[in-house]
């Protein structure tokens, strides 16, 4: 058996198990006689550190410290296609609420553009507090937490009823 090198192009924004036809590269035909088959290329994408992919849209999770959630921030990362990914957190944001990066997502395999970078906040947690941080988040308890627990639980139902 004959070993030779193939080279092909991969579509923008294929996806895991797309299949690419190279006519007449394929098994030479039985006996020698008639043209070779085709072959097939089954890609399989690997997985990035911190993006998931969702068709043409990339998604990932933005831990961020309660200051940065509450005065907002603009957090800079490196991204896949070597430019940097702004991300801009507006100041009152909540953990589990979506920031969106248009446009900066994956090349669209059908059409013309690119997708989205859907960014869902997170609260990050330290895994140890220090003492003098511990006396400023008990002199800041009143301040931060929600007056009347009943009435948060109420609105917060509400609010995702509407969607």
């Amino acid at each position: 058996m004959k070993s030779s090198t193939l080279r092909f192009k991969v579509p923008l924004g294929a996806e895991q198990g797309t299949r690419l036809r190279m006519r007449g590269k394929g098994e030479p035909a039985p006996q020698g006689v008639g043209s070779p088959g085709d072959l097939f290329i089954e890609l399989e994408i690997e997985p990035h550190p911190f993006f998931e992919r969702s068709g043409s849209d990339l998604i990932m999770s933005l831990p961020l410290g309660y200051p940065d959630l509450a005065l907002g921030t603009t957090i800079t990362i490196e991204h896949i296609d070597g430019d940097d990914l702004q991300i801009k957190v507006p100041s009152q944001s909540n953990s589990g609420e979506t920031v969106e990066v248009r446009k900066r997502g994956l090349p669209r395999q059908r059409g013309n553009g690119r997708g989205d970078v859907v960014v869902l906040l997170k609260l990050h947690m330290p895994k140890k507090i220090g003492r003098s941080t511990k006396k400023s988040l008990e002199t800041l308890r009143g301040d931060l937490g929600p007056k009347d627990v009943k009435s948060s639980i109420l609105t917060d139902a509400q609010e995702r009823r509407r969607g």
